[in-house]
């Protein structure tokens, strides 16, 4: 029996505060890994890389476990068709190329250290991103869904905002309009399927764009960025530091 539309939004929001736990856990870890580095040389990369693999494979294995009940919960085929398979590592040298660059602009070594560990979260964000739309491919082949959305949530800028408002075809055109920054997300938005046999139409979700209007009139001006949350979206200004220079 389909379950009701308020039991679906409860279990996505739900799932999606479980699904940002992973990450915010992983990238912590991320960070204490990094910073026990003593330089930015090559053998440090070496070094780096035998501790982060496992933390983004935990990552990997738990989101991805986490997906496949939350997707069993909305459709009970999905459990015995779709199942968890590891993902092409992403590289782990940006940190490096960031904490170097900020050498070279004067910052000190500590300074380079925290800049290049601001872009952890979104490394996380990336990895735990592709793990589940490996997931979504083997969604596709049971026949019940009807094309993909984006989920924002956090700070997210207005093209995702209003992408988010959206159907999409297939899980690739879906997830290729996010926003990046030298190959690193810079919105935390995941990607979902639509499961139902007909066609929703290509708008979505009329209540989130009468939500985003009403944002965009509170702030009194055209706003870049929006806080997305279970309880609303707000407005907001553009977040003081970049991944690359902190600036």
């Amino acid at each position: 029996m389909p379950i009701s539309d308020p039991q679906a939004l409860r279990l996505s929001r739900r799932y999606g505060a479980r699904l940002a736990l992973i990450q915010s856990r992983s990238a912590r870890r991320l960070v204490v890994a990094w910073l026990s580095l003593n330089s930015f040389r090559e053998a440090d990369e070496e070094e780096f890389a035998q501790l982060a693999n496992p933390i983004l494979d935990v990552a990997q294995d738990t989101s991805q476990a986490l997906t496949i009940g939350y997707y069993g919960n909305l459709v009970p085929d999905v459990r015995s068709v779709v199942k968890q398979v590891r993902v092409e590592r992403v590289s782990l040298d940006g940190p490096f190329t960031v904490a170097r660059k900020a050498l070279d602009l004067g910052k000190s070594s500590t300074e380079a250290s925290q800049t290049a560990a601001r872009r952890f979260p979104s490394m996380v964000t990336d990895e735990v991103m592709r793990a589940q739309g490996e997931l979504n491919v083997q969604v596709d082949s049971i026949g019940l869904v009807a094309g993909y959305r984006r989920i924002p949530s956090g700070s997210t800028c207005r093209y995702c905002v209003r992408t988010a408002a959206q159907r999409y075809f297939s899980e690739r055109s879906a997830r290729n309009v996010g926003h990046r920054n030298n190959g690193i997300l810079t919105c935390d938005c995941r990607v979902e399927p639509i499961f139902g046999e007909t066609d929703p139409g290509r708008t979505i979700n009329s209540d989130f764009v009468a939500e985003l209007k009403a944002a965009e009139a509170s702030k009194g001006e055209t706003s870049e960025y929006f806080d997305v949350d279970g309880g609303g979206i707000t407005a907001t200004d553009r977040p003081d530091a970049s991944p690359d220079t902190g600036q």
